[in-house]
C-alpha cells in the first residue's frame, strides 16, 4: 500500500474492531467511551453541544446517555443559566470506571501497535494528536462550525 489515504482509510476499519473487542466485556463501545471521556477532559456539556464534539448524532447520543446513567458513569444536572437545559457531568463511577477501560484499551493498543518500538508509538502519538488538532477547528457538523462552546 503505498498511497497513504488508502493506509490511513484501512487502519480507520481495522482501529475500532480492535477496540470493539476490548471494550465488549466492559458493556460499552467506543461511543460511549468517547462520551465520559469527554467529559473528564472537557468538563460538563448540554446534550447537543456534547453530541456535536463528540459527532454522534442527537438520537443515538440520548441513547448513550441513558444507558450511561443508568450505569452511574453520569449525571444530568440542571443548567445553571438555562432552566430548559440539561448538563451531563462525569460521576466519581465514571471516572473509576475509565480507569478500567484505559487498562482494556491499552492493552489493545499495545496489540495494536506491536510493530512499532516504543519511540516509534510516541512519534506517531504526537503526530496523530497534531493531526487531530489541526483539523477539528475546520470540521463541519450540519453546516456549523464546530464550536467548544459548552453551554
Amino acid at each position: 500500500m503505498e498511497n497513504l489515504g488508502a493506509v490511513l482509510n484501512w487502519m480507520a476499519g481495522i482501529v475500532p474492531q480492535v477496540y470493539v473487542s476490548a471494550l465488549a466485556p466492559l458493556g460499552v463501545d467506543g461511543r460511549h467511551l468517547a462520551v465520559l471521556m469527554t467529559l473528564k477532559h472537557m468538563g460538563p456539556f448540554v446534550q447537543a453541544q456534547l453530541a456535536l464534539v463528540t459527532r454522534i448524532d442527537k438520537a443515538t447520543m440520548v441513547s448513550l446517555l441513558n444507558d450511561l446513567e443508568q450505569r452511574s458513569f453520569i449525571e444530568r444536572r440542571p443548567h445553571p443559566s438555562d432552566r430548559r437545559a440539561y448538563q451531563v457531568h462525569l460521576t466519581a463511577q465514571g471516572e473509576d470506571f475509565l480507569q478500567e477501560a484505559d487498562v482494556a484499551t491499552s492493552h489493545a493498543t499495545d496489540q495494536l501497535l506491536r510493530a512499532l518500538s516504543p519511540s516509534e508509538r510516541q512519534q506517531l502519538h504526537e503526530m496523530l494528536v497534531r493531526i487531530a488538532q489541526s483539523t477539528t477547528p475546520r470540521m463541519y457538523m450540519v453546516g456549523e462550525p464546530l464550536s467548544l462552546n459548552r453551554e
